[in-house]
């Protein structure tokens, strides 16, 4: 299916996610229906709760339902200006209007979880080290991990980081973020490290845990890190320019 087709005729959906990462359920207005097949089906809804595939954090899934129909979501894409859901009808026809929106929330409270530790571990490791640090790439679903530029540190300085992180997470410090545009983005978050990588956008979304630096991010966090638990040093690797760091909660 050419997804130009599917968001042809939509203005760009909104993320309520940014709103409120905790909202389990969304009413809200079913834009577009496109028909793969008799089953498979994509979705536009403004505004949606579903986060898609994007920056290193797997999709949302769950349902969207309305008057007569239900459909099963097991992929959100993000494609040009557009969040388009993609699922298989559970039962009815899915049409334009009314409905609502049910995320899997044990899925999505995981990567919140995870998504925040990362952050706060570019923070600790960034101290640890004694440098600025460089985020290659990161993956939040199963085999959790977050790249970084640069020879792989000794395995003792990477548990140490870990090991102040988790010091950080009982402090139970607070989670916040704002929008800043491009001109803004190189004062504001020049310590982000990911700043390289970053798409040329118009608006940036920056995350910020108490005061420590910004981090230009759009995925979904928690409200205090003490969420997060306990995060564990799993194994460090080796790759090419950079290392990888695999963790777990």
């Amino acid at each position: 299916m050419n997804l130009d087709d599917v968001v042809s005729g939509c203005e760009s959906n909104n993320p309520k996610y940014w709103e409120d990462p905790y909202l389990k359920l969304n009413k809200t207005l079913l834009r577009k229906v496109v028909f793969e097949d008799r089953k498979a089906v994509y979705l536009i809804t403004d505004p949606t709760i579903f986060h898609p595939k994007y920056g290193g954090q797997p999709s949302d899934r769950g349902k969207v339902y309305g008057k007569g129909f239900s459909v099963n979501i097991n992929k959100t894409m993000r494609y040009k200006r557009f969040i388009v859901l993609y699922g298989k009808v559970e039962f009815g026809v899915p049409r334009e209007g009314d409905v609502v929106e049910e995320i899997d929330w044990s899925l999505r409270y995981t990567l919140m979880k995870r998504h925040t530790a990362s952050h706060l571990l570019d923070h600790t490791l960034r101290l640890t080290l004694g440098s600025h640090i460089e985020t290659i790439d990161s993956w939040l679903g199963d085999d959790w991990y977050i790249s970084y530029k640069g020879p792989l540190p000794a395995e003792e300085l990477l548990k140490k980081a870990v090991e102040l992180e988790n010091s950080l997470i009982k402090e139970g410090y607070i989670v916040s973020s704002r929008l800043v545009s491009r001109a803004s983005l190189l004062e504001e978050a020049k310590n982000s490290p990911n700043l390289t990588r970053l798409p040329e956008l118009d608006v940036y979304r920056l995350v910020k845990i108490n005061g420590f630096e910004d981090i230009a991010c759009s995925g979904t966090h928690l409200r205090s890190i003490s969420e997060i638990g306990k995060v564990i040093y799993i194994r460090s690797e080796p790759m090419q320019d950079g290392f990888r760091v695999y963790l777990s909660l």
